[in-house]
């Protein structure tokens, strides 16, 4: 078993600076700078622990509404297990590679840019590699069906996972560390656990082996994590094609999504993109996570998305647009508040500026909270409208009925905790600066190790039971 030392530092740093920002909820706190040498020596202990058999800090489930209905299961853990996984998987990455065709994948590239400390290049510069492969292959080809597996991580079975890390990565601390943490989200949900963009990597990775499946079939395709584009001479080759891997894939445990089956010609593609309402925005998949932007967005443009939000919520509240909105909505106000130490501009003050007058916007965010708020099944579109009204409020604003509609949330004892708590941090926010200070957790390293809803409770659990 190989005894090389573990990617620690450079996975502190892709966790806090890019993974998190795939999870499905926000941090109670984002701090602006940590002791990266503690934290490296805390993170190492940890590894120590969890392969001697301590288990992980508290798992936090949240279920978060898909844009083709219904709702996925996440799991969010402690930040400093997250780390612990992304040392896991920044380790074994290479071997990871290995098992992929990079000619026919286009998801999940590793990050090789030596300025970035991002885990994986971005995936919207990815998806439109695939989409100019698509062309190319049509140019030649003539035909193209798409399909993609129902429910994909859902259906990838621990132990199968598990053993395809054993044959194709070499023996390691980091490979025990990554099978012991997949083993343990498999107490909370079925199959690969949605946790972040790490876990990601490596289902589609496991991918590989349904790629052999769709080979044995019809040898000219490729892929962008679950969703698949074959290419034939007429639509009878690919008809035939597709019943053969349908057999195959649902033999191995998945199932062909018949209700995104596209079969189609080369004339009829090209037709459709080229049509003024095509939008590639609208065709990216799922798991193309929040960090889709390289750079932080101007104010304007970001009031601009979380309108378009609020306004259409079925469309856009959910895993895909929606948590991309809240991951964005991140990097700002950790660049803001980067920028505030330095005396510098950024966006997050302007943002701060004109979020505020626009009553409509806030009175939606509201209402999102208040009615959203009221199950655990509206928990995650509650605490995404939570987020975002973090900077709605100044301190002269408490006497306004939007105001007031936060506060009754934070006192409504029969709402989810996890919605009170939210709900509190909005009002902590319009606080005075310097009484903010007095009342809040600065112990990030503290907060770092809990779980998330214990970290919650260290942060506004005193105005929540007030």
């Amino acid at each position: 078993m190989s005894h090389e030392p573990l990617p620690v530092a450079l996975a502190i740093r892709q966790t806090l600076s890019g993974v998190t920002f795939s999870n499905p909820l926000p941090f109670w706190t984002e701090p602006s700078a940590i002791d990266f040498d503690r934290r490296e020596r805390a993170i190492e202990a940890r590894i120590d622990a969890l392969l001697s058999g301590e288990m992980l800090a508290p798992v936090f489930d949240v279920a978060v509404p898909r844009r083709s209905g219904g709702a996925t299961k996440w799991l969010v853990p402690s930040i400093n297990d997250q780390i612990a996984l992304q040392v896991a998987v920044a380790a074994v990455v290479r071997d990871l590679e290995r098992a992929l065709d990079r000619g026919r994948v286009f998801s999940y590239v590793p990050n090789h840019a030596p300025a970035s400390v991002a885990l994986t290049r971005e995936q919207v510069e990815s998806w439109q590699q695939f989409q100019d492969a698509t062309a190319t292959r049509l140019q030649s080809s003539g035909y193209m069906l798409q399909f993609d597996l129902q429910r994909a991580f859902d259906s990838m079975s621990t132990s199968k996972v598990v053993g395809f890390l054993q044959a194709r990565v070499e023996a390691s601390r980091a490979r025990d560390l990554l099978m012991r943490f997949i083993e343990q989200f498999s107490r909370h949900t079925s199959g690969l656990a949605h946790v972040n963009d790490s876990l990601f990597v490596v289902g589609n990775a496991y991918l590989s082996e349904v790629d052999r499946l769709v080979a044995a079939h019809s040898p000219d395709f490729i892929r962008f994590v679950d969703d698949y584009r074959l290419f034939g001479r007429s639509r009878v080759e690919l008809e035939r094609a597709l019943a053969r891997i349908a057999r195959d894939v649902e033999a191995f445990g998945f199932a062909v999504n018949v209700s995104k089956l596209k079969l189609g010609s080369a004339l009829e593609y090209f037709d459709a993109i080229a049509k003024p309402q095509y939008t590639p925005a609208g065709d990216v998949n799922e798991y193309i996570a929040s960090r889709v932007f390289t750079d932080v967005l101007p104010a304007d443009f970001m009031i601009a998305l979380i309108s378009r939000v609020v306004d259409n919520q079925e469309q856009y509240l959910n895993d895909g647009f929606g948590r991309l909105v809240l991951g964005a909505l991140r990097k700002m106000r950790i660049d803001g508040a980067l920028a505030e130490t330095m005396g510098a501009y950024g966006q997050l003050s302007d943002f701060r500026e004109h979020l505020p007058s626009n009553a409509p916007v806030i009175d939606r965010l509201c209402a999102i909270l208040s009615n959203a708020g009221r199950s655990s099944g509206g928990a995650w579109a509650a605490v995404w409208a939570a987020f975002v009204l973090q900077d709605a409020f100044a301190a002269g604003s408490r006497k306004t009925p939007a105001f007031q509609a936060v506060e009754a949330v934070v006192t409504g004892v029969d709402r989810p905790i996890l919605v009170r708590l939210w709900a509190a941090s909005v009002t902590r926010s319009a606080e005075p600066k310097d009484e903010r200070k007095r009342s809040g957790v600065v112990d990030i390293d503290q907060l770092h190790r809990e779980g998330y809803l214990e970290a919650g409770t260290l942060s506004y659990g005193s105005d929540v039971h007030a």
